[in-house]
C-alpha cells in the first residue's frame, strides 16, 4: 500500500485520474496512526525511563553531598556524633527530620511514616514480576525514618545511621503522582554512599540542596527569613512550621497566602449552637445542643480552642436548678461530630404564668460565659450565633 501511494505521489504522468481518492487519504491517515499508536507509547516510556535514572542519580549525588558535609556545618569531629546517626538522642523529627529541613528543599514534610504510610508517597505501587503486573501497598516497601517531598518533585524516606548499617534512602521520583512502579519512579531502600570530609568545598547543589554554602550551624533550623518584617511565603511557611506565627497581629498574617491558611491569624470567628430543648416531665425542660447544625462557620476548618472562658450559659427567666451551662469540651465534642446531642447541666422549669416566654420553646438566648454573644481572646473575637 505504502509503495502504491509512493508511485502515485512520484508519477510524473500526474493527472486527475491519479489523484488520491478519499478513501486513499483516510487509509493512509489509518496506517499513520496505527504506526504512531505502536511506537509513540514505548518512545515515550523510553525517555521518561532516563529522566527517572538522572533524576535519582542527581537526587543520590546531592544527598551524599550534604551527608558529607554534615559533619562540617554542625561543628564535629565525626559523623557518628551527627544528628544522621541513630547514637544521638532525640526523635525522629529532631533528627532525621531537622536534617531533612535544614539541608533539603523541601515543599512538604511528611514527618515518620504512620502505620507504614505517608502522605508523601502513594498508597499502592504497582510491580512487574514474570510479565506479570501486581500491586503492592505502600505498606509493605518499607517506608522508614522521616519523609519529605522536595521542590524538585521527589519523594524520599531518609533513615539515621545505625552501628555498621549506613544511611538509607526510599524514593519517588516524581511523588505520588504515577506511573507509581517500582524500579522506575519508585526506588526502594537503598544505601547512600558518602565521604564524611571537612575537606570538601562547600557547593550549593541545584537539586534538592541549600545549605552547604553556608557557614555552620548553630542547632537552630535553617531560618530563610531576611528579617524580622519579612512576610514572604517562604519565610512565613517556615514561621508558621515552627511555630512562631501565634496571633493576628505577626507580620506574616499581611501576607494572604499564609493568612488564608493560618489559624493564628484569624480575627474574628463564628460558631453556630444548634440550641434546643426537650420536655422532662410537667413542668420542666432539658436543654440541649445538638451536633447537626454546630459548627465553626467562619472560617471553615478552624479549630475551635480550649479554653474555658469559650463555654456556654443560658438566660431564662424559668431557671428551675441554677444557670444551665455547657462546658468548652463539650462544645467542642459536639463541633466535631456529626450526630448526636449534648445536655446542658441543669434542668429549665416553665409554669402556666411563663408558658409564654417559656425555655421549652426556645425564645431566650445562649450565651458564652461572659453574658455576651460576644468574647475577644488572644485579639480574637469569638462571635455566637444561635441557630
Amino acid at each position: 500500500m505504502i509503495d502504491y501511494i509512493l508511485d502515485r505521489i512520484g508519477s510524473r504522468h500526474w493527472n486527475k485520474a491519479k489523484a488520491f481518492t478519499l478513501t486513499e487519504v483516510l487509509l493512509a491517515i489509518m496506517i499513520v496512526g496505527i504506526i504512531a499508536a505502536l511506537v509513540l507509547p514505548a518512545t515515550v516510556t523510553y525517555y521518561q525511563d532516563k529522566i527517572f535514572e538522572k533524576q535519582e542519580m542527581r537526587q543520590k549525588e546531592a544527598l551524599n553531598n550534604a551527608l558529607g558535609l554534615l559533619v562540617i556545618n554542625e561543628n564535629k569531629v565525626k559523623f557518628s556524633e551527627t544528628i544522621m546517626n541513630a547514637d544521638t538522642p532525640g526523635t525522629t523529627d529532631d533528627t532525621v527530620g531537622k536534617f531533612i529541613k535544614r539541608y533539603l528543599r523541601v515543599a512538604k514534610y511528611c514527618g515518620a511514616p504512620t502505620g507504614g504510610k505517608s502522605e508523601c508517597f502513594a498508597d499502592n505501587y504497582s510491580e512487574y514480576v514474570g510479565g506479570d503486573k501486581k500491586t503492592v501497598n505502600i505498606v509493605n516497601l518499607g517506608l522508614d525514618g522521616a519523609c519529605a517531598q522536595l521542590k524538585n518533585g521527589v519523594s524520599l524516606c531518609l533513615t539515621r545511621q545505625v552501628g555498621g548499617n549506613p544511611v538509607k534512602v526510599v524514593m519517588d521520583l516524581n511523588g505520588p503522582k504515577g506511573p507509581n512502579i517500582i524500579g522506575r519512579d519508585f526506588i526502594r531502600s537503598q544505601q547512600l554512599q558518602f565521604q564524611a570530609s571537612k575537606d570538601i568545598d562547600r557547593v550549593a547543589d541545584k537539586n534538592g540542596v541549600d545549605a552547604l554554602d553556608r557557614p555552620p550551624l548553630d542547632g537552630t533550623d535553617y531560618n530563610p527569613c531576611s528579617s524580622i518584617n519579612d512576610k514572604s511565603t517562604a519565610c512565613c511557611t517556615w514561621r508558621k512550621t515552627n511555630g512562631e506565627i501565634t496571633g493576628p497581629t505577626h507580620k506574616c498574617c499581611e501576607n494572604p497566602s499564609i493568612k488564608a491558611n493560618t489559624d493564628a491569624c484569624v480575627t474574628k470567628v463564628v460558631v453556630r449552637a444548634n440550641y434546643n430543648t426537650e420536655k422532662s416531665g410537667v413542668f420542666y425542660a432539658r436543654p440541649y445542643i445538638s451536633a447537626i447544625g454546630t459548627e465553626v462557620q467562619t472560617p471553615k476548618d478552624y479549630v475551635l480552642p480550649s479554653d474555658p472562658s469559650l463555654s456556654l450559659k443560658i438566660d431564662c427567666s424559668g431557671v428551675y436548678q441554677g444557670t444551665p451551662t455547657m462546658s468548652n469540651s463539650t462544645l467542642r465534642s459536639l463541633i466535631n461530630s456529626s450526630s448526636g446531642k449534648q445536655y446542658f447541666t441543669k434542668r429549665l422549669r416553665y409554669t402556666h404564668t411563663t408558658i409564654g416566654k417559656s425555655c421549652h420553646y426556645n425564645q431566650h438566648p445562649v450565651y458564652w460565659s461572659n453574658g455576651s454573644k460576644d468574647i475577644t481572646i488572644d485579639n480574637v473575637q469569638y462571635h455566637l450565633d444561635q441557630y
